[in-house]
C-alpha cells in the first residue's frame, strides 16, 4: 500500500504539473465556448485513459515478471509460488488502478478548469509555488523512509536470528532419514541394525560420532506428560529417544552427571538425561541427579542421571521447553534420523549404510545447518519483501522528486536568467533551488521518523534481537 501511494503521489505531481502547463490552453478552449465541465470531462477521460494503458501495461508485466519475483522471494531458482496471475486479484488491481486514475486526475483537472480566464491568459511566468506536489513530495520521503526503515529492521532480525546460539553445533552434521520399517525390521532386529550401522560408520576415517534418533529439529515432536515425585499434577515436557553419542555428535555439553552408554540397556534400570530448563523448573534449589520421574504408561521410575544444556528443540523463535531423553535400548522402536559429524561427504555415508543394508532406503539427505535455516523460511521471505519495497519506493521517490523539481525549475528559467543577469553566481542559483527542495525532504523526513516511530511498536513482536527502534538503521534510511 504504501509503494502505490508514492507511485499515486508521483502520477498526481505529474499530472498537477500537466495541467498547470496546459491552463492557457483550458482559457482559450473556455473563450470559445467550453463549458467547465466539458473541459472537466476531457481532464478525466484523459486520467482514465492514462490509468487504462497503464494497468494494462502492469498486468502485462506481472505476466512476464510472476516467475522472477517468486524466484526473488524464495532465494532459489525453483519459486515457491504458483505461475499465472489470480484472476480475482486481477480484476481488482485493474479496479485500482481505475481508481487511482480517477482519484488523481480529479485534483489536477479542476486546478486547471478554475483558472480565470483573464489572468491565465496574460499572466507572465514566474515562481510558481506548486503547493499541492510540494506536499506530495514530502509524503513521498515519509513513506519511502518508513519502508526503508522497515526493510532495515527486518533485515537486522533476520542476521540476529542467524547468528542466534542454538546451543548445538550446526557445522559439519550430515542428516539422513531413513526407515527400517520398510524392511520388515521389528524388535530386536531393529535394535541389533542400529548397533551395527553405528558402528560401521563410526569406524569410518573423518567421522567424529554418529547417533540416531526418534525426532529432528524442525521434523516433529515427541512429547508427553510426566508425573514428578511430591506433585500429583501431570506436566508436559518435550524430548527424544537417541542412541548414547547423540549429544557429542550435536555438540551439546553435559552440565552434570553422565550421558547414555552401554549400561543402559533393556535390562537395566531406566534412565533419563534432562535439560537445564526441566531441571530449574521441577528441581528448585536441588540437584537433579538421582531424582526420578514416572511416565503414565511406563511402570517403572525413571533416574535422572545426567543435565544437559538447553538447546532449541524446533524452532530458534521458540522458547526452550523442559526436555527429558530417554535411552532408544531401554525403549526400543524406530529411530529413523540419523546425525553424523563428519569431514566425508554425504555419498561416502550412503554407502556406509549400503553396506550394513544394501536395500535400506534413505529417504532424505540434508545438513543440520540446512534444518536451522528452513525454521527462518518466513522470516528470510519478510525481509527480501521489504527490502525489494523499500528499494521499489526510493526509486519512484527519486523520480517523484525529480519531476516536481524539473517542472519548478523550468517554470523559473525567466528568474534565473535575470538573477545571473543582474551578478548573482550559478551556485547561488542551484542553491536556490536545492533550498525549497531540501525543506521538503527534510519535512519527509521528520514526518518519517515519527512514523517509523510509531511503527515500532506494532513490528516489534516480529523482529528479534531489536529493542525499540535502531539508531543505525534510522541513521542509513
Amino acid at each position: 500500500c504504501a509503494v502505490l501511494l508514492i507511485a499515486c503521489a508521483n502520477i498526481a505531481n505529474l499530472l498537477m504539473a500537466r495541467a498547470a502547463a496546459r491552463q492557457t490552453e483550458m482559457a482559450v478552449r473556455a473563450a470559445i465556448g467550453a463549458s467547465r465541465g466539458r473541459l472537466l470531462r476531457q481532464m478525466l477521460t484523459e486520467s482514465l485513459v492514462l490509468a487504462a494503458t497503464g494497468g494494462a501495461l502492469g498486468a502485462l508485466f506481472a505476466w512476464w515478471a510472476n516467475a522472477a519475483l517468486a524466484g526473488i522471494v524464495s532465494g532459489t531458482p525453483s519459486p515457491v509460488l504458483p505461475a499465472g496471475l489470480n484472476l480475482r486479484v486481477l480484476c481488482f488491481t485493474a479496479l485500482v488502478s481505475l481508481a487511482t486514475g480517477l482519484l488523481f486526475g480529479l485534483a489536477p483537472a479542476l486546478s486547471a478548469t478554475r483558472a480565470e480566464l483573464h489572468y491565465t491568459l496574460k499572466k507572465s511566468e514566474g515562481r510558481k509555488k506548486f503547493s499541492p506536489g510540494r506536499l506530495l513530495v514530502a509524503a513521498q520521503v515519509a513513506l519511502t523512509l518508513l519502508l526503508l526503515a522497515s526493510a532495515g529492521a527486518f533485515v537486522r532480525s533476520l542476521q540476529n536470528l542467524r547468528a542466534f546460539d542454538t546451543g548445538f553445533k550446526k557445522q559439519n552434521v550430515l542428516m539422513f532419514e531413513l526407515d527400517p520399517r520398510q524392511m520388515g525390521y521389528k524388535g530386536p532386529q531393529i535394535t541389533s541394525f542400529y548397533d551395527r550401522l553405528l558402528e560401521r560408520i563410526d569406524g569410518l576415517p573423518g567421522v567424529e560420532s554418529a547417533a540416531l534418533s526418534r525426532v529432528v529439529y524442525s521434523r516433529g515432536i515427541w512429547g508427553d506428560s510426566i508425573l514428578v515425585p511430591g506433585d500429583r499434577e501431570r506436566h508436559v515436557v518435550r524430548g527424544n529417544f537417541i542412541t548414547p553419542r547423540y549429544f557429542e555428535t550435536l555438540g551439546i555439553p553435559l552440565r552434570a552427571g553422565r550421558t547414555f552408554g552401554p549400561q543402559d540397556n533393556f535390562a537395566a534400570p531406566k534412565t533419563a538425561i534432562v535439560n537445564a530448563t526441566m531441571a530449574r523448573k521441577f528441581f528448585p534449589g536441588i540437584s537433579p541427579l538421582g531424582q526420578h520421574i514416572r511416565f503414565p504408561y511406563i511402570d517403572a521410575e525413571i533416574t535422572i542421571v545426567g543435565v544437559v544444556r538447553d538447546f532449541t528443540y524446533n524452532r530458534i523463535r521458540e522458547d526452550t521447553p523442559s526436555l527429558v531423553f530417554l535411552p532408544y535400548a531401554q525403549f526400543p522402536g524406530n529411530l529413523p534420523h540419523l546425525a553424523v559429524h563428519t569431514s566425508r561427504s554425504a555419498a561416502e555415508i550412503r554407502q556406509a549404510i549400503k553396506d550394513v543394508a544394501s536395500s535400506l532406503p534413505v529417504l532424505t539427505t540434508t545438513t543440520l545447518s540446512e534444518l536451522v535455516d528452513r525454521t527462518l523460511n518466513t522470516e528470510e521471505l519478510v525481509a527480501r519483501l521489504a527490502a525489494f519495497f523499500g528499494i521499489l519506493a526510493i526509486s519512484l521517490a527519486s523520480i517523484g522528486i525529480y519531476g516536481i523539481l524539473s517542472y519548478a525549475v523550468a517554470g523559473r528559467t525567466n528568474e534565473m536568467g535575470i538573477r545571473l543577469a543582474l551578478g548573482a553566481r550559478p551556485g547561488q542559483v542551484r542553491w536556490m533551488v536545492l533550498r525549497d527542495m531540501l525543506g521538503l525532504i527534510l519535512a519527509g523526513i521528520g514526518i518519517g521518523i515519527v512514523a517509523v516511530l510509531a511503527g515500532a511498536r506494532l513490528v516489534g513482536s516480529l523482529l528479534n534481537g531489536l529493542k525499540g527502534l535502531d539508531p543505525l538503521i534510522l541513521t542509513g534510511a
